[in-house]
């Protein structure tokens, strides 16, 4: 007997009617036949050989694999995989002297011929590389990355050793799949993103920021600065400086210096004020700068 055919797998896509799955490949026994079912999420079940029946082993056409053998048939968007996997063992034996009959010399070259067509049916769906280049490829992520519908929408990506890794794509970008779930598809807007990764545009200060020589400004993480001027504050004097807006939760202090020849301090902290003595000989004007969130 020949191996005419070429093929050594074949992946059937479930419509909820049908329940006889063809296979045109020469299977010779229920030891060389896997059968593996993808439900519509993509997780990959082997099947026990009683949970199918099959007919056609020993065929050269091939033949029929019935699943289920009982319940409603599988549906749309579900597969069934039918494979032929040999063990790469070699059991026929030849002895001095003995008997060469053709029909078993052929069946060993036969089987041989079919583990080569399962190794040659597995490389043609590996990442492969020039003959040339002297590296080797780690393998992409194990399960659940490896099923169909859990991979689209990935993108194929090499680090810097030139290995493949699986990246999230982020608008025309791949990034690594790390980032983008814990940073970048993890905030609610581009805001959030750069705030997650230490970083800060102007349009994210929010409402109310003001550059200038008095204002407000929000940093990363919610320290927020405010600063301004005082009015003149006689010698030995004091005045209280309101903020324009209060700080929402907490007051951690502020620092003040005279814009003449003076000094003096800052106490009496809260949200929505402070205030600044003068300790100087002379009357004064303070800059002050304040902290809190």
């Amino acid at each position: 007997m020949t191996v005419s055919s070429t093929s050594s797998r074949v992946v059937l896509a479930g419509d909820g009617t049908n329940t006889d799955w063809p296979f045109g490949f020469q299977v010779n026994s229920q030891a060389d036949l896997v059968v593996t079912y993808v439900d519509a999420s993509g997780n990959e079940t082997a099947l026990s050989p009683s949970a199918y029946s099959v007919s056609g082993f020993g065929q050269p056409g091939g033949g029929t694999v019935s699943y289920p053998l009982s319940g409603s048939p599988i549906g749309p968007g579900t597969t069934l995989a039918i494979q032929r996997a040999i063990v790469p063992t070699q059991p026929t034996s030849i002895s001095n002297q003995g008997a060469m009959w053709p029909q078993v010399i052929e069946a060993a070259l036969d089987r041989v011929t079919m583990i080569v067509q399962g190794f040659i049916d597995t490389v043609n769906r590996c990442l492969r590389i020039s003959p040339a280049d002297g590296a080797a490829l780690n393998p992409l992520p194990a399960a659940p990355l490896r099923a169909a519908p859990l991979r689209a929408g990935m993108w194929l990506a090499f680090d810097g050793s030139g290995q493949p890794v699986a990246a999230e794509a982020v608008g025309q970008a791949g990034v690594a799949s790390w980032l983008a779930n814990n940073f970048l598809l993890a905030g609610t807007s581009a805001a959030a993103a750069r705030t997650a990764l230490g970083a800060i545009a102007l349009a994210d200060v929010g409402a109310g920021a003001t550059i200038a020589a008095a204002g407000s400004y929000t940093l990363p993480g919610g320290l927020i600065l405010k600063w301004g001027t005082s009015g003149a504050i006689a010698s030995a004097g004091n005045a209280v400086q309101t903020f324009p807006a209060a700080f929402p939760n907490a007051f951690f202090g502020a620092v003040v210096t005279p814009l003449a020849g003076s000094a003096g301090y800052a106490d009496s902290g809260g949200t929505a004020s402070f205030k600044i003595h003068n300790s100087g000989a002379a009357s004064a004007t303070f800059f002050w700068l304040a902290l809190g969130n």
